[in-house]
């Protein structure tokens, strides 16, 4: 909306019905918009509504985001709409209801709404926008009035354990409050939040509207209006959720506009039905908790609960893991079940060596769901003391020898098992202490006591052992450090191996590799695929385990067709060749996009689940075209059931995040010994009855193909700056750049203790080396994630790797992320400071944060800024006169903006004049801008000098364009700030650059009236010879072109080319376009100082040198100044550019004294070390005047 509403449209309407059926004169007076503005301004005062406000908003810190949708195209693309009508019994229902309780039915629609926005977003506290309209204050006649009186403001609904009755009385005396505020401006209703900007505090918009019957029935014109063409409309939508209650008096309509790939259908549905439990409660049970309204259709919640778990499969729940190997031994005793190394054993074989060792604990007295632990080294014994450990009755207690002894010993207090299966490294990793307690069975080779044991199975029956019996024990990481034992079950086992067996096509003819440590569950995982199906089992050695190439050499020389490898491996190689199995399976952690792509078009399968589940809950299966930019985690295995929950229990929208529970036949016993912590995170299924299900603590939702999309764990979870953030989003999106071959995201304390997001990424090869710019990187690589995620979400640094560091299990090891170097703190697109005033700031912010420079497109909290860094900020920029308030920093953190709110106070009270330095006990020293009317070069060579003076900076003063502007006028003009300051002379001048004969003409009219100049430094000032050989024009345009030079070749080009035909505004928007310049870059403000320094090399060009009594002090570079874009034969570049004096030599009777300084034109100012010996230089120079004077 920008000049009218609903109401003016239907005003409008009626007055043309009016003038074309002849009833003109009939028509009453117009009414001024004017009225509105008088009636506003009379009305609640800005004080009213900022308590107001306050009070609605002060403690929501975060922004309310159904489905996490946060962006909206302007142009209406992506957006779905939809529209129904409500049956007209819901409709008399509530307006029943309404009249009953003496509400009105907006305030129910709006407490329904709320619960839609609450169970979409995961929220009890919501906020989102109400259009209000904006004419219940507006005066008599308003109803009549033309012009845009509604108003969109924030709603705020507390959807907790309250009744439905009292939720909506408190829902109605609020919109109450919120209509006598129906003027104010939404931007400081956000103000009043803990929503830090730029984030919107919603994202969701309710508009309750009155239309009439002929809107209802669709109708565009009548019969008083033949022979108007209706041509058509668009609405469109600020908001990537909004929905419109349509309310035509007797009849309730529903429209919905939401970005996709939400459905705007599926909106509507759960409206609808939140409308109907609404009535429904408050017709039977209005005390009933309004967090418990329903908003899930029938049919959701049935697709949600029961079609997407259709997963129920035949399988021998009656057998044991290890009667599916005996199985094999039966059919094909004679093919081969194991390879390690040079060694091969048929499956007769190793079932009669794991049968002899079994009866050797057998005799030992090994019971059902005794724990027996084992630790050795990979080799045939590690498998034979598996399957003897199963056979036997235990449950296998796998003890990785590579772990930590002490953390081994964590696993073995806590399982206490009595018997310990070994080796000599098991022996040696375990220490003689923890063997003191145990009874040790040796697997080394050499003397076997059991050799002579029986070789036949074993019968699990006469055991007392079923399926509802341990097979293992496996201890994971927790999160108070001390690692918990999952309890799994035959049952949960054999279910998997069958469902992969089917699932992988794993048969006779198969060679699956054994790849993770025994003490990972995906190691039960691969063994079972392979014995359980009859195919060969390969043992690799630790070593190759280890180095992807070695491995691919072992995956190809063996032939194997069925691999499970954790995505971190496969990142790090370069060839993927070797990976042309017949089934890869990626698993351990969400694999990116670009991985998935590069592999060879064989089945890649990427698996999810949680060791508590038994190994596998979910697996996708990659479809030969894949070219997405999300790998989902898939549906659910066979007798798996998924279900999406919120903090409640309960199902989210289709959509919607939500917390992964696990059902099924895989779900595991508990934790040992953790009776408290197996109750908390296994619970009884409210959906079927005597299932269990698992709490999972990851979080995920729904694509709309019905797969499920991993979106990390919810204790991953971050908040910073008021933002509820899911670090994984983050890295996904940062694998689709080109430069990124992995990555993670982790919030990390600063140096103030605050978090925030450090990214960690391992380059692709075409990054280049370690060596390269980091910052360079981290600039590619904000901007890329700034275009995909919201800014709250995008790193503050981004830290190269040369490999993520990796646990022995092949995950990520967090702990040993190192800190982000200096370089590695997110920035935009760099881009100097301009002005004076951007570069003081610069200044700042770069000793506050501890940052080597800042750009004018950097973000105070994005570069580690916080409130009592804040604090100190507006301290030291008062001291040079520059002066704001918090709320102008927190309203505006990026450098160029904030920069254009800032009230400049100079001391003293010139204007436009900039005190660097205030104090000191010589006559000021005063700089002019350089020929681009940059001042900014002062505030850091004054730092690095040592004088005793004020030190002012001289930014040009406005120029008038209605007359022919000189270098003399431009200098009277400056002359009447450098009086104010000082009336009298001595005066001592410095610039650098072109600008600095400005400091020339500025003393020749001081001399002119008689006054002393005593110092003029010139900081490399050339005076050409032939200042006419390069137009204005072209001299701004080369200063564009100079600007982009860090761009690729072929952009470069493209800028060039079209410099030549255009004019300024039109080559800054052209580098717009193409992304050399951000796209909220002020080009207006660009193409303005553009036409200044135009107007100023005109002037500088008519300008007559004069010969002056002083000396001057060249400060010339000694390096020449070459463009790696513009052959030398093409710059702007005379023969005085390579004298020393530059060119000042030829004015009659000049004094100049010559003083080399480390660099090139631009680098004895920017390169720091130069910057000092330039200071210095200065310095001494200035004293021996002041020593004269």
């Amino acid at each position: 909306h920008l000049i009218g509403d609903h109401t003016t449209l239907e005003v409008m309407h009626a007055e043309v019905r009016a003038v074309l059926g002849g009833r003109a004169h009939e028509l009453a007076a117009s009414q001024p918009f004017r009225n509105l503005v008088a009636q506003a301004r009379l009305g609640v005062d800005a004080k009213a509504h900022e308590q107001f406000f306050q009070a609605l908003l002060a403690d929501i810190d975060e922004p309310t985001m159904p489905f996490g949708l946060s962006e909206v195209y302007g142009d209406g693309s992506g957006v779905g709409e939809a529209h129904r009508m409500l049956p007209q019994a819901l409709n008399e229902r509530l307006r029943e209801q309404a009249r009953r309780l003496g509400v009105s039915l907006a305030s129910l629609c709006h407490l329904a709404w709320g619960q839609v926005v609450a169970l979409s977003s995961g929220r009890q506290q919501v906020v989102f926008g109400t259009v209000l309209f904006g004419r219940m204050h507006a005066g008599a006649g308003a109803d009549r009035a033309m012009g845009l009186f509604i108003n969109t403001l924030p709603v705020r609904l507390d959807l907790d354990g309250t009744g439905v009755e009292e939720s909506l009385r408190l829902t109605h005396a609020r919109l109450a409050e919120l209509l006598s505020h129906e003027h104010a401006s939404l931007a400081e209703a956000q103000r009043c939040s803990g929503v830090a900007p730029p984030a919107p505090l919603f994202g969701a918009l309710l508009n309750y509207r009155h239309n009439t019957p002929a809107a209802m029935a669709g109708s565009r014109t009548d019969d008083v209006l033949a022979g108007v063409e209706w041509l058509g409309g668009q609405e469109r939508t600020n908001y990537p959720l909004t929905l419109s209650v349509e309310d035509f008096g007797e009849a309730l309509g529903l429209s919905a506009q939401v970005v996709e790939p939400i459905s705007a259908d599926r909106v509507c549905g759960y409206m609808q039905r939140a409308l109907e439990a609404l009535a429904e409660a408050l017709e039977q049970a209005p005390n009933t908790p309004v967090r418990e309204l329903d908003i899930l259709p029938a049919e959701e919640r049935t697709y949600l609960l029961e079609e997407l778990n259709r997963t129920d499969a035949d399988y021998p729940s009656d057998l044991c893991i290890h009667e599916l190997f005996e199985q094999q031994v039966r059919r094909t005793p004679e093919a081969v079940a194991l390879v390690h190394e040079d060694e091969a054993l048929s499956y007769g074989e190793l079932n009669a060596w794991a049968n002899r060792l079994a009866h050797h604990l057998i005799a030992l007295g090994v019971k059902p769901d005794q724990p027996v632990a084992i630790c050795v080294e990979r080799s045939p014994a590690m498998v034979v003391g598996v399957l003897a450990i199963l056979k036997a009755g235990g449950a296998y207690l796998p003890l990785d020898p590579a772990y930590p002894s002490g953390r081994l010993r964590q696993v073995l207090d806590d399982a206490a098992p009595r018997l310990l299966l070994c080796d000599a490294a098991g022996r040696a990793a375990l220490g003689a202490e923890a063997l003191a307690s145990l009874t040790a069975v040796d697997l080394s080779d050499g003397a076997r006591p059991w050799a002579d044991q029986g070789a036949d199975d074993p019968d699990p029956r006469a055991l007392g052992l079923t399926p509802r019996h341990l097979a293992y024990i496996i201890y994971t990481s927790g999160s108070t450090g001390t690692p918990k034992g999952v309890m799994v079950e035959h049952r949960g086992v054999v279910n998997l191996g069958l469902a992969q067996i089917g699932l992988f096509g794993v048969g006779s003819n198969s060679r699956v590799v054994q790849f993770a440590s025994l003490g990972f569950d995906a190691s039960a995982w691969e063994m079972i695929m392979a014995l359980g199906s009859g195919a060969a089992l390969h043992l690799p050695a630790d070593e190759l385990r280890q180095a992807s190439a070695e491995l691919s050499d072992y995956l190809r020389s063996e032939s194997i067709t069925h691999a499970t490898l954790p995505p971190a491996l496969l990142q790090a190689s370069r060839s993927s060749e070797y990976l042309a199995s017949q089934a890869l399976i990626l698993a351990g952690e969400l694999p990116k996009a670009e991985l998935i792509r590069r592999l060879p078009a064989a089945s890649v399968i990427n698996a999810y689940g949680p060791t508590e589940t038994t190994v596998c809950a979910t697996t996708w299966t990659c479809p030969a075209d894949f070219d997405e930019a999300i790998v989902p985690i898939g549906r659910p295995i066979a007798n798996t059931r998924i279900y999406l929950l919120d903090a409640h229990g309960q199902p989210v929208p289709f959509g919607a995040v939500g917390e992964l529970y696990i059902g099924g036949a895989g779900v595991a016993r508990g934790y040992l010994n953790r009776p408290d912590l197996t109750a908390e995170r296994f619970i009884a299924s409210p959906f079927v009855e005597g299932d269990r299900l698992y709490r999972s603590g990851d979080l995920a939702r729904y694509l709309p193909d019905g797969n499920l999309e991993f979106l990390g764990r919810n204790d991953e979870q971050v908040k910073i700056r008021g933002f509820r953030i899911e670090p994984g989003e983050i890295a996904a999106r940062l694998c689709e750049h080109e430069l990124v071959g992995d990555a993670v995201v982790v919030a990390r304390q600063d140096r103030a203790g605050d978090k925030q997001l450090v990214a960690y990424v391992v380059c692709a090869p075409e990054a280049g080396s370690d060596e390269d710019d980091g910052s360079g990187l981290a600039g590619a690589l904000r901007a890329h994630v700034s275009a995909r995620l919201p800014d709250y979400m995008v790193p503050a640094a981004f830290m190269r790797l040369s490999a993520l560091p990796l646990t022995p299990n092949g995950k990520l090891d967090r702990k040993a992320l190192p800190a982000p170097a200096d370089d590695a703190y997110a920035r935009a697109a760099y881009e100097a400071p301009r002005g004076a005033v951007e570069t003081a700031l610069a200044q700042i912010w770069a000793e506050l944060l501890g940052v080597e420079r800042v750009g004018r497109h950097d973000n105070f909290f994005e570069l580690g800024g916080h409130s009592l860094l804040a604090v100190q900020l507006l301290s030291r920029a008062s001291d040079l006169g520059l002066k704001f308030s918090t709320a102008d920093l927190f309203q505006a953190p990026v450098l160029k903006e904030l920069a254009s709110k800032i009230h400049l106070e100079p001391q003293p009270s010139s204007p436009g004049v900039i005190s660097v330095q205030a104090t000191g006990s010589q006559p000021p020293l005063f700089f002019v801008p350089t020929g681009w009317g940059d001042c900014s070069y002062v505030i850091s060579l004054a730092e690095e000098m040592n004088v005793d003076c004020p030190v002012y900076a001289l930014p040009w003063p406005s120029f008038d364009e209605a007359r022919s502007l000189t270098l003399e006028a431009i200098a009277d003009t400056v002359i009447l700030a450098i009086k104010e300051i000082q009336p009298q002379g001595p005066y001592r001048f410095a610039g650098y650059s072109s600008g600095g004969i400005l400091a020339y003409a500025i003393a020749q009219r001081l001399l002119g009236l008689d006054e002393t100049v005593s110092f003029m430094g010139f900081i490399d000032v050339t005076l050409f010879a032939n200042r006419s050989s390069i137009s204005p024009s072209q001299i701004v345009r080369n200063m564009v072109l100079e600007r982009f030079e860090s761009l690729d070749d072929e952009s470069f080009e493209v800028l060039e080319r079209f410099a030549g035909q255009c004019s300024i505004a039109q080559l800054l928007e052209k580098a717009q376009k193409i992304g050399a310049i951000p796209p909220d870059g002020d080009l207006h403000n660009d193409v303005l100082m553009s036409e200044r320094i135009a107007q100023f090399h005109r002037a500088l060009q008519s300008y007559q040198v004069p010969s002056l009594p002083i000396e001057i002090h060249q400060f010339y570079a000694i390096e020449p100044l070459i463009s790696r874009r513009v052959p030398p034969d093409k710059a702007f570049i005379g023969p005085e550019a390579n004298s020393p004096l530059r060119g000042w030599d030829q004015v009659p009777g000049a004094a100049v004294r010559a003083q080399p300084i480390p660099g090139n034109h631009a680098t004895l100012m920017s390169v720091p070390q130069n910057r000092v010996v330039l200071a210095r230089a200065l310095s001494r120079a200035f004293g021996r005047v002041d020593a004269r004077d």
